[in-house]
């Protein structure tokens, strides 16, 4: 492999650095790496923006980059490529829920939906007594029955609110 033909290559690529850091899609970044492939089937790969350094001394080769160095016989190195890969960049938030997470009351009922599947909705008395509990269906929705309950007041309870509530 001719020395002066893969500073070239690693040369230009880095031209084109900035240029592949931008991000491709919300919540992941585009990285450009240096794959240099030895004749035993081994790959080792540089990330460009972390600007490997790459000397040669005779027969050899020596790849540094943060701390960490490579080196190889150029006679061993079989290929060099480059690839980008889709990384992420932060952990993304949840999507919202589009239906709010108001309860409705009817006489005997009270409804909560908008909520995931699996979220646990309970009822408490004035004393703070855990009297009725519930958990939110498929579609979101937990229903509790009023009229089992004493008149009194209440709080009825999500992982995001709490509604005092009066059974009359």
């Amino acid at each position: 492999m001719n020395k002066t033909t893969l500073t070239a290559v690693i040369a230009s690529a880095m031209l084109f650095l900035p240029l592949s850091a931008n991000a491709g899609e919300t919540g992941t970044m585009d990285i450009t790496y240096l794959v240099i492939t030895a004749h035993d089937g081994t790959a080792s790969r540089f990330a460009l923006s972390d600007k490997p350094e790459i000397t040669f001394s005779g027969s050899e080769m020596t790849v540094t980059c943060q701390g960490d160095e490579l080196t190889l016989p150029l006679s061993s190195v079989k290929d060099y490529t480059y690839m980008v890969e889709q990384v992420p960049t932060a952990i993304t938030a949840p999507e919202a829920s589009a239906a709010p997470q108001e309860p409705s009351f009817s006489f005997r009922d009270a409804t909560v939906s908008g909520m995931r599947a699996g979220t646990r909705v309970t009822i408490h008395n004035a004393s703070g007594m855990l009297v009725a509990t519930a958990t939110a269906d498929t579609q979101g929705s937990a229903h509790l029955s009023l009229s089992s309950l004493p008149k009194g007041m209440y709080l009825l309870r999500t992982p995001s609110k709490t509604i005092k509530i009066i059974n009359r």
